[in-house]
């Protein structure tokens, strides 16, 4: 997939665009960006200014200026209620563990990037870790100040981020892009480097500036993220986990199953998908199949999924892939309605052609010549078990 896509609106946007693209190709990881733009960009007219690309060359490592790290970690001290927000680029560039540091050596509360993405910058396991940020969480909503690393800018209006920040809160941004995130925010401050060099060099100029007073309130900080009582056990993800193994892939398109109940490493569990967009699960389990054919895949979706993956099913079911399907029916397309649930100001009656009617799931599979099962929960793990050895794709629906 693209490490991003740039959709310029005009040609002086266009050639920006591809300045930035060619930027962000060459960065760790290496990786493809996608420009897209119409046909009436072949046909707009304008002078155009096109820079000499070569120069905009940048090293496979960005650190930070020091003065500009003696800025950002001044300005981290000061705060009286900071948190970390890790985004998913902190995987690609291997500074999970630098920003895990940095939260134990402040005792920041850390959350999780509300943009969709494909890996959890922070560990989800870790006493720090509290999920996806909100309102109703205190150490978000009272945050004067955000650490920003491992998202290297704001997606196009209304980025998530920008929009749950709390009123009055700074954001201190580490990007190897430049200043977007506080052009986009108009308050705080932008330490330019990659994310791993610029967490490395904030926490150590950090610790050797830490006085007394500030040992205290981090150590205050500390004390009020004690481990939460473990939330009871999905079955359902259980008997998954431990058919996959250590070494298997799980794709979630399940609105139910949150990161709190995938404790296994992260970048072995996959969200194909942007919240909102049904689908993509099983097609994305076929693609993880040709990618990695020695690893187990199981998707995990529940009948909204599955419903909109008919297609890669189809795939599946044509090229003899060993998907494991596991689909919880959440009857007359819960998981929609769950997801239209969340817009703000929808009518009650918006949602009732949610309600009707209720699709037959096994007779939809079977129609593609795929298996279909229905067992309780607690069977799971050995119904899946029972498909080892056998190819093509299989769809279990839990009880």
């Amino acid at each position: 997939p693209a490490k991003a896509r740039l959709e310029p609106a005009d040609p002086a946007g266009l050639v920006e665009g591809v300045r930035v693209a060619a930027r962000t190709a060459i960065l760790p990881p290496a990786g493809p960006v996608q420009v897209a733009f119409g046909p009436e960009m072949l046909t707009a007219q304008g002078p155009v200014d096109i820079p000499y690309l070569r120069r905009q060359y940048l090293p496979l490592t960005q650190p930070p200026d020091p003065d500009a790290v003696r800025e950002a970690a001044d300005l981290l001290l000061a705060a009286d209620r900071p948190v970390l927000l890790a985004g998913p680029e902190l995987v690609r560039y291997e500074a999970v563990e630098d920003a895990v540091a940095l939260a134990e050596l402040l005792g920041l509360p850390a959350f999780l990037d509300p943009a969709p993405g494909p890996y959890f910058g922070f560990p989800t396991s870790h006493r720090a870790c509290l999920g996806y940020p909100g309102p109703e969480k205190s150490p978000w909503a009272e945050a004067d100040l955000v650490v920003v690393a491992g998202r290297l800018r704001p997606t196009p209006p209304p980025d998530p981020l920008l929009a749950s920040l709390p009123p009055g809160a700074q954001i201190l941004a580490i990007s190897p892009w430049g200043p977007e995130w506080v052009t986009a925010h108009g308050r705080g401050l932008e330490l330019i480097a990659d994310p791993r060099s610029g967490l490395r060099a904030l926490r150590e100029r950090a610790q050797a500036w830490l006085t007394t007073v500030e040992a205290r309130r981090a150590e205050g900080r500390r004390l009020t993220l004690s481990p939460s009582a473990p939330a009871a056990e999905d079955p359902v993800v259980g008997a998954a986990l431990d058919y996959l193994g250590a070494e298997g892939i799980l794709l979630v398109e399940d609105p139910a199953v949150g990161a709190a109940a995938i404790r296994r490493p992260d970048p072995a569990t996959i969200w194909p998908g942007p919240p909102g967009v049904k689908g993509w699960g099983v097609a994305a389990a076929a693609g993880a199949w040709l990618g990695l054919p020695t690893c187990r895949h199981v998707a995990l979706v529940d009948d909204a999924g599955l419903i909109g993956g008919l297609g890669g099913l189809w795939v599946a079911a044509r090229l003899r892939l060993p998907v494991r399907v596991v689909v919880r029916n959440r009857r007359a397309y819960g998981g929609l309605s769950a997801l239209r649930r969340q817009v703000p100001d929808l009518a009650e009656a918006e949602l009732g052609g949610l309600a009707e009617p209720v699709p037959d799931l096994k007779a939809l599979v079977e129609a593609f010549g795929v298996g279909f099962r229905r067992v309780p929960a607690a069977d799971l793990g050995a119904a899946l078990k029972e498909t080892l050895g056998s190819d093509g794709p299989a769809v279990i629906e839990a009880t």
